[in-house]
């Protein structure tokens, strides 16, 4: 394929390009609550607020937000020679009456790559395996083979979007929620606040009965701030957290944060500001603003792209959907470096 057909091409639905992949069926246990992982000391952006002040949003924050947030991500799981593997992690939208999920390119490449279909939580805590179904990312770099693992470290972009088909919509655990359109920002760059980052860490991942391929897993929800950077980059695409080593947990006791293997592909949200009183602040204010795509464990900070590419993809690729969006998305023009 060239790089072109690759970026909207269609997993497993040609079999001589991908193969026969056949269905898969097992138990899993998913969380239903979110561990939470929050930078120690005040933020930036509370900085202005006392201890107590800032201890109280973080919990009405918790208690009011991070549930809605957490039922809309999902872990992207599959069997590699009966061992369940995390693959990365993913945001459910839904845009009129279709359905995708969000996630980083690379994420969407370990799929294609390996010959190996995804498989998302469902009903009575079975599997629903990903196959037959059309997805479109972000071009290979020029230069790399569409095999190779590690072709999107060229990738500053490294988004990707799978859809999903109203059988498989049907059969997906009742307890996840879809994210609509208004939820997603469509606005160029990021402003300085609170934002939150959730995923599934492959650290999270446990087998708890091997004989009945029973497994457990819970996301990771990491509330933290922008982080300057002075690495190149497009403002209005790139967006960088800080992911400090030393850590507060739900319990506000220092921890060491767990690796973020896995959390690729997950969603970053924005909060608000401390231009807005805490007492005005709703949960429904929460925006997707970004993809997350990368961890980098020496500069202390995951680094995501603009959820709006994302949007331009779904935009792009489906004709029938372009009335829907209130803004020509065609026409936001984002540089990828």
């Amino acid at each position: 394929m060239s790089q072109d057909d690759r970026a909207g091409c269609t997993l497993g639905a040609v079999d001589k390009q991908f193969g026969k992949l056949s269905s898969h069926e097992h138990i899993l246990s998913v969380a239903s609550k979110a561990n939470s992982l929050d930078q120690p000391g005040a933020l930036t952006l509370m900085r202005q607020l006392d201890t107590t002040a800032w201890h109280a949003f973080r919990k009405r924050f918790t208690e009011e937000c991070t549930p809605s947030i957490a039922r809309a991500t999902v872990p992207m799981l599959a069997f590699q020679k009966d061992t369940l593997v995390s693959g990365g992690s993913g945001t459910l939208v839904q845009i009129a009456d279709r359905h995708f999920l969000i996630t980083a390119a690379h994420v969407i490449d370990y799929a294609t790559i390996h010959n190996i279909p995804f498989v998302l939580p469902a009903k009575d805590s079975h599997f629903q395996q990903l196959n037959n179904v059309r997805v479109y990312t972000t071009p290979v770099p020029q230069g790399r083979r569409q095999n190779d693992p590690d072709m999107r470290e060229d990738d500053k972009v490294d988004v990707g979007v799978i859809e999903l088909s109203s059988e498989i919509v049907a059969r997906l655990d009742p307890t996840r929620r879809f994210v609509r359109l208004q939820e997603i920002s469509r606005r160029r760059g990021f402003p300085e606040g609170l934002y939150m980052l959730i995923g599934y860490p492959k650290v999270h991942l446990k087998t708890v009965d091997p004989e009945n391929k029973s497994f457990y897993t819970e996301p990771l929800r990491c509330v933290t701030e922008r982080k300057k950077h002075d690495e190149p980059h497009d403002p209005d695409a790139h967006l960088f957290l800080h992911y400090p080593q030393a850590v507060l947990n739900r319990d506000d006791q220092l921890i060491t944060a767990p690796e973020a293997h896995g959390m690729s592909g997950g969603g970053i949200w924005f909060l608000g500001t401390s231009e807005q009183p805490i007492e005005l602040w709703k949960p429904e204010e929460a925006m997707l603003v970004a993809i997350d795509h990368s961890w980098h464990q020496g500069g202390g900070y995951v680094r995501g792209t603009n959820a709006a590419i994302a949007l331009s993809l779904i935009y792009g690729h489906n004709e029938d959907l372009q009335k829907v969006f209130d803004l020509d998305i065609s026409k936001v023009k984002l540089a990828f470096p």
